[in-house]
């Protein structure tokens, strides 16, 4: 945990936010990226300059300092949507945003390694901080104010969630068993500079999250790995089992084999795609959208 080298090579997708204009203080610029296994979700916040550059340090001293008042530090914190519903409702039809998330972990910044800058809220909990969720929870600080490289490594634990996140929030209300390739849960992340009113979101307006199905929310789904099949644009094809009006098509190409499935299965046939669409035609979804 704290060393990224193990990310590198990860397919997964990158969210990019800044908190510039947000507040006296509101210059911190994060890209987070996401993986899974079957016992945790792992979450990685990396400082970036590409966007804006800290101007001011505002890191907690340590964990007691950061939980009584996380908002008042350095702070990237997660709005949870477990049950595969896109972030729409909770169970009295309220949008799935701020304390009505199915869970809410926020984790500090540090240039000292620190490894316990953690604070949660539960379902739609009022309460100041509930860290029930987070007993195996592990997190890893890293970098330097200074070198503007500081970064979080978290693994959040499914059973942890499973076992506060109410049942009705849950898929099926059994998280952990619902945890395979294709599972999908939203992920609304928010960065807190000063106080309340510094807080940045995805979007054109960092003030004001997502609403858990628009186009700055994310779904994130749990994939092994996927081919994506770029389809070329044509109204010219004809369905009539010739296919010399597809020769000119510059078209990806997905390669299938049969071998080892039963006494014959053992050709291997590749199959280009072409839709009517000027859209990629997707084998699966692999990336954040």
């Amino acid at each position: 945990m704290g060393d990224t080298s193990d990310w590198a090579k990860l397919p997964s997708g990158v969210v990019t936010m800044d908190t510039k204009g947000r507040g006296s203080n509101g210059t911190l610029a994060v890209d987070i990226k996401y993986a899974w296994d079957y016992t945790n979700v792992y979450i990685l916040v990396m400082e970036s300059t590409n966007q804006v550059v800290a101007q001011v340090a505002q890191e907690a001293p340590d964990v007691t300092a950061y939980q009584a008042i996380p908002w008042t530090f350095d702070t990237i914190g997660f709005w949870l949507d477990l049950n595969n519903n896109a972030g729409s409702t909770n169970e009295t039809g309220d949008v799935v945003v701020e304390n009505n998330a199915d869970f809410q972990p926020w984790f500090g910044f540090s240039s000292t390694a620190q490894t316990d800058l953690m604070f949660a809220r539960v379902n739609d909990s009022t309460t100041p901080m509930d860290l029930a969720g987070l007993p195996n929870a592990r997190v890893a600080t890293g970098g330097t104010f200074a070198g503007h490289d500081r970064r979080i490594e978290v693994a959040l634990a499914w059973a942890d969630m499973a076992s506060v996140v109410e049942a009705g929030r849950q898929p099926g209300g059994d998280l952990p068993t619902a945890i395979m390739p294709g599972y999908t849960f939203g992920s609304e992340p928010l960065l807190v500079y000063n106080d309340f009113n510094a807080q940045a979101f995805i979007g054109d307006d960092p003030g004001n999250p997502p609403s858990g199905v628009d186009a700055n929310s994310r779904d994130i789904r749990l994939v092994e790995s996927v081919k994506v099949v770029d389809a070329a644009f044509s109204s010219e094809i004809k369905v009539d089992g010739d296919s010399r009006d597809w020769a000119n098509f510059q078209s990806g190409v997905v390669t299938m084999d049969t071998q080892g499935r039963g006494t014959n299965g053992n050709t291997s046939d590749r199959y280009p795609v072409c839709l009517e669409s000027n859209k990629s035609l997707c084998a699966g979804e692999g990336k954040h959208q």
